[in-house]
């Protein structure tokens, strides 16, 4: 399926391939939305558990990050493949990874994302990600979140969701 990766936090357009989703949805940098849409995302910005009111974690967050990545699912879109998130910390020195994601769902939408954080074995980072989640009236969205880690890599990994009337959200988290 279609596929976004960072690289230590950064967008790496190279190793991404999006070509697989539909014309409608849109999966990249917060910096290539038009205008309109951005001032509908800068409200959500500052929502719950990720927002500017989260604490300690979203607000370093919201601080070190250079970009905002975007998975916005039009109204009545329905993904057969899952998209996937990869997120690769090649590091060895002592770094701080941020990056943050919002996705926005339409109504009667659904689609699912896997993420994938891994890490060379001598990797030694601290990764503080957020990701905020707004899902339409009668959405279905199904996130798996896999961690496969350096022993010397912490992570703290803030999700928001703010869910519409039977909108549906279902979170697995793998460490191995």
């Amino acid at each position: 399926g279609p596929k976004l990766v960072l690289i230590d936090g950064k967008l790496s357009p190279s190793l991404s391939d999006l070509e697989k989703l539909p014309n409608e949805v849109y999966f990249g940098s917060i910096s290539e939305i038009n205008q309109e849409k951005i001032s509908d995302l800068q409200e959500k910005l500052g929502r719950g558990e990720t927002g500017i009111d989260g604490g300690y974690f979203s607000l370093l967050n919201l601080a070190s990050i250079s970009d905002i990545n975007i998975l916005l699912i039009p109204e009545g879109i329905k993904l057969e493949d899952p998209i996937n998130l990869v997120n690769i910390n090649i590091s060895v020195e002592n770094t701080v990874a941020n990056h943050r994601v919002i996705i926005c769902a339409g109504k009667n939408s659904s689609f699912s994302l896997f993420e994938t954080n891994i890490s060379s074995p001598e990797a030694k980072f601290f990764d503080n990600s957020c990701i905020s989640v707004f899902l339409e009236k009668n959405v279905k969205f199904d996130f798996t979140l896999v961690n496969k880690l350096s022993k010397d890599a912490f992570q703290i990994k803030s999700i928001f969701a703010d869910l519409g009337q039977e909108a549906e959200f279902n979170l697995n988290n793998i460490s191995i």
